[in-house]
């Protein structure tokens, strides 16, 4: 899985991706992870989502997962949301299937 220490600019890939430091836009990719001490500021478009750090955005996954560091603002798009105990979120999440 190719992880970015800062990614500026939007990405388009078949591949997993991970953040460890911080990101400016959006991502489309296959499997999204977020590191604990990893900002992001942009929307993700992924089939998984994994989020231990800050992010500021949309989600549109069809799993997401916050990890007990997340910290998470906006909107997420999803039918499965697993929050660990820790984790914070402030927004909205929305069932695809219904909107």
């Amino acid at each position: 899985m190719p992880a970015y220490r800062r990614l500026m600019g939007d990405m388009n890939c078949l591949e997993d991706v991970t953040i460890t430091l911080l990101a400016k836009g959006n991502i489309h990719c296959r499997r999204y992870e977020l590191g604990a001490d990893a900002e992001h500021y942009g929307n993700i478009f992924a089939d998984e989502a994994q989020l231990s750090g800050t992010f500021f955005g949309d989600i549109h996954a069809k799993f997401v997962l916050l990890k007990p560091t997340a910290h998470v603002y906006g909107v997420i798009h999803t039918k499965n949301l697993t929050m660990e105990e820790g984790a914070a979120f402030n927004g909205q999440r929305l069932d695809p299937s219904t909107t």
